[in-house]
């Protein structure tokens, strides 16, 4: 039986090289999940936002396309409105 893949949760710390979760995976599968914060993209700048999606793309690249990045929920929307969506 092979070793289940590891679960990745992004927050604010993107750099993967010193990642102490992902240096511990030692080899094993990696899946990642970034949600993103509605209130941060609405005050950010378009600097801080292309810099923010340029690394995503990145450790999408890094991760062979396993990153999932979903919005977070707010309190006023449905969960039927919060829908998952690649990293384009």
């Amino acid at each position: 039986m092979s070793e289940q893949p590891i679960l990745l949760w992004l927050r604010r710390d993107l750099r993967l090289s010193d990642l102490p979760p992902l240096l511990a995976a030692e080899g094993r599968q990696v899946l990642a999940c970034i949600v993103l914060d509605p209130t941060l993209e609405a005050s950010s700048g378009g600097h801080r936002l292309s810099f923010l999606y340029d690394s995503l793309r990145d450790i999408e690249d890094q991760l062979d396309g396993k990153l999932l990045v979903t919005p977070r929920r707010s309190s006023r929307r449905s969960r039927s409105q919060s829908t998952p969506r690649p990293c384009a």
